[in-house]
């Protein structure tokens, strides 16, 4: 089957998700995949110490989140909205 992807701008999300998890498999961890959310590398935890346990850090979680909005003709306008944080665990 064929699809216009022009045309059919219901399946950018789906399709942008399904190519940010391709992209971020096996280089970080995936934390959701909708909207999909990654942890910043753990040797980058900003709160590493020697007496602290490995499982207690503060890494970066960026979250990634696709946006179709509408112009005033109706047009459909592809966005996509990035956020990053800061996460304990």
């Amino acid at each position: 089957m064929e699809v216009d992807l022009k045309e059919t701008h219901w399946y950018w999300a789906a399709l942008l998700n399904a190519a940010r998890v391709r992209a971020f498999s096996g280089k970080r961890e995936i934390a959701r995949d909708y909207p999909v959310e990654v942890l910043g590398s753990a040797r980058r935890n900003l709160i590493d110490h020697d007496k602290l346990p490995k499982w207690v850090q503060k890494r970066s979680l960026s979250q990634f989140t696709p946006r179709t909005i509408f112009d005033s003709d109706g047009k459909p306008r592809f966005g996509l909205l990035c956020g990053v944080m800061l996460e304990s665990g």
